[in-house]
């Protein structure tokens, strides 16, 4: 088990993490799928897991042959979709709110997420969770989202903390392979992925439940 005690910080995901909304994010595309292509993009989410819509978007298209679209749009669309249905449904997970009382007053507690900062402040506001962080940053603030280590990169540089300082709580593959090119350590969350999957991609460990770092 890692230490929290040796951070100053903490880098929290979004989505699978704080709030449990990876079905109700994936179901959306889904949705703008169907609507606007007719497709049926199936179930199987694990390549875009942890990234933009921007990410998750464009490899559909690809994936379906799809060369007539405007992604702009489409982007759009797929946040409308995920706010009608996601609102008033959002819950976080077991012991986070304990894990965060105990941590806050000790350590910078941040939120680096693939989702928009619009889609972020959503979230959190459902679960009434934003004042717990000092930072809150989205894939909108730099140039490459996840599975590139940009994102935790820029939020240890405002966090004022150096990589080794900092460590990443995660759900998704493409987080955690962000996390582990940006030089930090990393915790899996199983809230998407198996533990074996979680560890394959390169956490320092895994945990099943908040209360695992609670004890």
């Amino acid at each position: 088990m890692l230490d929290l005690e040796k951070y100053k910080g903490i880098i929290f995901d979004n989505d699978g993490v704080l709030v449990d909304s990876e079905n109700l994010s994936c179901y959306a595309l889904n949705v703008l799928f169907d609507n606007f292509f007719g497709v049926d993009i199936g179930k199987d989410y694990s390549r875009v897991l942890g990234t933009s819509d921007r990410y998750a978007i464009k490899y559909y298209l690809k994936k379906h042959s799809i060369n007539k679209f405007d992604l702009e749009n489409l982007i759009l669309e797929k946040g409308k979709i995920y706010f009608r249905i996601a609102k008033d449904k959002l819950k976080t997970f077991p012991h986070l709110e304990r894990l965060l009382l105990k941590l806050k007053d000790n350590m910078k507690l941040a939120v680096a997420s693939s989702g928009s900062h619009e889609k972020i402040k959503f979230s959190l506001d459902q679960i009434k969770y934003r004042n717990y962080f000092d930072y809150i940053f989205s894939t909108e603030d730099v140039s490459k989202g996840k599975p590139n280590p940009d994102l935790f990169l820029h939020t240890a540089k405002v966090m004022n903390l150096k990589v080794g300082e900092c460590v990443v709580i995660e759900d998704s593959i493409n987080g955690i392979k962000a996390a582990k090119s940006a030089n930090m350590d990393v915790i899996g969350f199983t809230s998407s992925f198996s533990e074996e999957e979680l560890k394959a991609a390169g956490a320092d460990i895994v945990i099943r439940s908040f209360m695992e770092l609670l004890d």
